[in-house]
């Protein structure tokens, strides 16, 4: 019984249908805490860091959400990255001196998700 209630929590975290949560974040320094969307949102920055939103185009998938993960976290100075293929958008928390808005958009658009900073 108890393994049918965590089963029928994480089929309401899911969704109908089993469409997965295709949200991810990946903190290299600080926690992050799922929001009832399946976000993550990062709690902690450190004051040299900044953070920026990119809008990022033809991510509509999970695959999608790990090739454009994996290539801005090797970009180096970034700290931690949020995807929301939902909203087509990532959120990178970053050292400003040791990398630029730049160098981070130009990492998924090299590998066809384009990136553009959004509101900087």
């Amino acid at each position: 019984m108890r393994n049918r209630a965590r089963i029928a929590v994480a089929a309401a975290i899911l969704g109908v249908g089993g469409l997965a949560i295709l949200a991810f974040a990946s903190t290299g320094s600080g926690p992050s805490v799922p929001t009832s969307s399946g976000q993550a949102v990062l709690t902690q920055v450190a004051a040299s860091e900044r953070l920026q939103t990119f809008a990022v185009d033809n991510m509509y998938c999970a695959s999608c959400l790990f090739i454009v993960r994996g290539a801005i976290e090797r970009v180096e100075g970034v700290r931690s990255v949020t995807v929301d293929v939902a909203s087509q958008q990532v959120t990178v928390a970053y050292d400003p001196a040791a990398t630029t808005i730049e160098a981070i958009a130009a990492a998924p658009t090299q590998r066809g998700y384009p990136a553009r900073p959004i509101g900087s």
